[in-house]
């Protein structure tokens, strides 16, 4: 039980139904004025036909008949002002609802920003990029320390040097080939003179087997 009487209906909902309400009455007016204005149209054309009937007949009763038609064409005018005054109430009220809605709504945001800002000070936004940008850090920290090769490292100067006497050894080995392959004595043809006196096949004296290496050994001075 509410100590304190009826709990108060919230302003802001009041309101819209109330705009509604009168919106809908209003429309309900407009829609009799329109159905009045079409009863008197009846009227008037009636009246009109009946005064043309009787304007040599009965000029008195034609007379009566002119002036209800005035009658009936006033009340017209006056229905159509008042069917224009609601139509501009109309639309004014519906102006003013929207712009209440509008008005309610920007002012939900501006409270819902507000509470996101009570929730949200600048140090604790400074607090949270200095923890993100630690916790990258520290990434990169594992990063590094996983990607380091298991086992003892070799000494560098110990490799090139390993590395130049394998290019040492292996020229030395190029040149003891090309020297062996050079050392090879050449086949000597054998030549067929003939002697213009005796047409006799002598054979060539051959060199010297140490004049061929002496030869030899020139060709390898560099």
């Amino acid at each position: 039980m509410n100590l304190f009487g009826k709990k108060k209906k919230k302003k802001g909902k009041n309101t819209t139904e109330t705009t509604k309400n009168s919106i809908i009455q209003l429309r309900e007016t407009l829609n009799m004025l329109e159905k009045r204005e079409n009863y008197l149209e009846k009227k008037i054309e009636t009246e009109l036909q009946h005064a043309k009937k009787n304007a040599t007949k009965n000029r008195r009763s034609a007379i009566m008949a002119l002036k209800r038609k005035k009658n009936y064409e006033q009340q017209i005018s006056k229905a159509s002002n008042t069917r224009f005054s609601i139509e501009k109430q109309i639309s004014m009220l519906e102006g003013a609802s929207m712009n209440f809605e509008i008005m309610k709504s920007m002012k939900q945001g501006a409270k819902a920003m507000q509470n996101i800002q009570n929730e949200m000070s600048i140090e604790q936004v400074e607090d949270v990029m200095d923890e993100i940008q630690e916790s990258f850090q520290i990434a990169e920290e594992i990063s590094e320390a996983i990607s380091q090769p298991f086992g003892d490292e070799f000494d560098e100067d110990e490799l090139e040097e390993e590395l130049n006497e394998l290019e040492e050894l292996g020229l030395d080995e190029q040149l003891t080939q090309i020297s062996q392959d050079e050392i090879k004595l050449p086949n000597v043809p054998k030549t067929t003179l003939v002697n213009n006196n005796t047409q006799e096949e002598e054979e060539p004296e051959e060199e010297s087997e140490d004049e061929e290496l002496r030869k030899l050994a020139q060709s390898l001075e560099f």
